[in-house]
């Protein structure tokens, strides 16, 4: 039922690019991995070649999707690994979107399975709870069911979190296999998220050695660290954190498109205009698009599911309750959630762009407040006790009547 369900959103994401966005990008990188599944078998070590940044000479009767040198191929990796790996799914898809759609529907599903594996050990939820959380949160399925990055970004992050779990059971090899797996896919398809991932990665590695039961010191702690190194080279002029992330949303700026924020202005790279930027950049992140300024469709829909989240999260308030013991997965959440935010807010100021972007980060606040909703545990764990006593009769009177009949 998932795996369909993922195929139906898809179906639903390719239709809107094809007809409303005009095709745009997505239909783009789909046209463009089809020119390279036509060219894999006979010319085969061009393919190779074009990976590992040969530059290989393209052969004069082949049409293929190559970027004009390997100085633009870093500049957006991400995209050209997308294309590439993509066209190896288009030898089953018959060059039809909606077929390939099954390819990109496992890989959510298979994400969303992970996740949920994992938080069924970490977090105190019910299970049926648990599920609707994992799997049926609308703009993570709709964002990762399309032929784009997100998908592959969902599913490496998962594969962090398994990595995570099995470093807590002290399972190394497993961990380290799942960590570097989960590095990798970030490193390929969206590589500023490392910056991200790395201080809380650090912080939890460092929670079961150094902070015992003080996680909330552990993170405050390596975020300051990492903090003061990012002073420390902004001030010696060696490095420019500020002029990276300057120059980076200056390239947001430069996109086309009907959904830039109205009077989006840019930051310039220093301290000052840094710190005056920050409230614009949250308000942006939490509460755009704004109910009463949408102009289609999908703005309305991205307005809804942000008031939803603050209706979500002022219902969720603790009143005096004592609070529940959080396993160590719960603050690498909310600290990476939290970041991953906060640089949307800074870089991104197309309207779209932002609800993509920050459609994993809200994933998680929203598992992570769920816990705080007592009224939904007693209502799903009678559930699932109810059902534990009916089973538990049928199995009594099944026995009685086995009984019976042996007699």
């Amino acid at each position: 039922m998932l795996f369909f369900l993922r195929l139906g959103l898809g179906a639903i994401y390719g239709q809107l690019h094809l007809e409303y966005f005009d095709a745009g990008d997505t239909f783009l990188y789909f046209e463009e991995s089809q020119l390279i599944a036509q060219t894999i078998w006979p010319y085969w070590d061009y393919y190779w070649g074009s990976w590992t940044g040969q530059a290989p000479i393209p052969p004069a009767d082949a049409e293929l999707y190559l970027y004009p040198d390997w100085s633009f191929i870093q500049r957006d990796f991400g995209t050209y690994a997308l294309v590439h790996i993509h066209a190896i799914p288009q030898f089953f898809s018959a060059g039809s979107y909606f077929l390939h759609g099954f390819f990109v529907a496992f890989l959510g599903l298979f994400a969303s399975l992970n996740f949920y594996w994992v938080l069924e050990r970490h977090l105190q939820l019910p299970r049926k709870l648990l599920q609707f959380a994992c799997f049926f949160m609308p703009s993570v399925l709709f964002w990762t069911s399309g032929f784009h990055k997100d998908v592959w970004v969902y599913l490496s992050i998962s594969g962090l979190f398994l990595g995570l779990d099995a470093y807590y059971r002290q399972l190394w090899k497993r961990a380290f296999c799942f960590l570097g797996l989960g590095l990798l896919g970030l490193a390929v398809f969206r590589t500023y998220l490392l910056g991200l991932v790395f201080p809380a990665l650090t912080a939890a590695s460092l929670l079961p050695f150094f902070f015992k039961n003080r996680p909330i010191q552990a993170y405050l702690s390596v975020y300051a660290f990492f903090g003061l190194g990012l002073f420390a080279l902004e001030m010696t002029g060696y490095f420019s954190p500020l002029q990276l992330l300057a120059n980076r949303q200056g390239a947001f700026l430069a996109e086309k498109g009907g959904s830039v924020i109205a009077g989006a202005t840019s930051w310039q790279p220093n301290f000052f205009s840094f710190f005056a930027y920050l409230p614009k950049a949250l308000f942006n992140v939490c509460f755009r698009p704004l109910i009463w300024n949408v102009k289609d469709s999908l703005q309305l829909a991205a307005a809804l599911e942000i008031l939803s989240f603050w209706l979500l999260f002022f219902l969720g308030l603790n009143k005096g309750r004592n609070p529940q013991k959080r396993s160590p997965l719960f603050y690498f959440m909310f600290f990476y959630a939290l970041s991953n935010l906060l640089l949307i807010g800074l870089l991104v100021v197309n309207l779209g762009t932002i609800v993509r972007y920050r459609s994993i980060a809200l994933h998680f606040l929203v598992i992570l407040l769920l816990q705080s909703f007592h009224f939904f545990h007693q209502y799903f764990q009678a559930k699932e006790s109810g059902k534990k006593t009916l089973l538990s009769s049928k199995e009594h009177s099944v026995a009685s009547r086995k009984a019976e009949l042996q007699d």
